[in-house]
């Protein structure tokens, strides 16, 4: 089976660079509604509609505005999945940088240390839920898609395509455990995993999605 990756649209969350809020309401921008039109037309033209596929999405409003349009366009039902919303900031969600280091000072010094890949996140104390727990409902959801589903397409925050994608790594034997390292990973930018005999296998990672099914070609 597949699973297409898709980390959902720019919203007005991410230009602030803050923390996702309790109600994930956050309005796309004006790239980001493009990035909803240019995904959604490289789908239809590279989905056969003979195909069996499964959409899931983050509940979050910037994760709906572009799984509400995938499924209108490949006339699909959208499964929506708390799991897939970003890591639970707890009392800091909605913050920005600067309210943050308020609150708790450093932290994102060492979140920018993470970014640079000298850091592992499971020493980083995260506010909010704890990386581990995070993981574990994320898996169990990815295991019941590919016990059911031929093509899944997974609308999702860039916390869960991370944790996938390194879930993966791991059983593919390709990345350690007790590892959890940075992954670049841009707004609408897709990231595919076939498995065979459940055994994954990264085909792509953080690229457009016209390089995507270039890439399947």
């Amino acid at each position: 089976m597949k699973i297409i990756f898709i980390r959902h649209p720019e919203s007005t969350k991410n230009v602030s660079k803050s923390f996702s809020s309790h109600e994930n309401q956050e309005p796309l921008t004006t790239k980001g509604e493009q990035q909803v039109e240019d995904v959604t037309k490289v789908l239809r033209e590279n989905l056969s509609g003979g195909q069996a596929i499964s959409l899931y999405s983050a509940t979050s409003l910037r994760a709906m505005a572009l799984s509400d349009a995938i499924g209108q366009v490949l006339g699909i039902h959208v499964t929506q999945q708390m799991e897939l919303n970003s890591i639970n900031s707890g009392n800091v969600a909605g913050l920005n940088k600067s309210q943050m280091d308020k609150i708790v000072p450093g932290y994102f010094h060492r979140m920018e240390l993470y970014e640079s890949g000298v850091v592992n996140a499971y020493a980083i104390d995260h506010p909010g839920e704890p990386l581990v727990e995070f993981e574990s409902r994320l898996r169990k959801l990815l295991s019941s898609i590919e016990e059911k589903d031929a093509v899944a397409i997974v609308v999702a925050h860039k916390s869960a395509i991370t944790a996938a994608l390194i879930d993966y790594a791991r059983k593919a034997g390709i990345y350690p455990d007790g590892f959890f390292g940075y992954i670049p990973l841009e707004t609408a930018q897709f990231s595919i995993v076939s498995i065979a005999n459940r055994v994954p296998r990264i085909d792509c990672v953080n690229v457009s999605a016209l390089g995507a099914f270039k890439y399947e070609r």
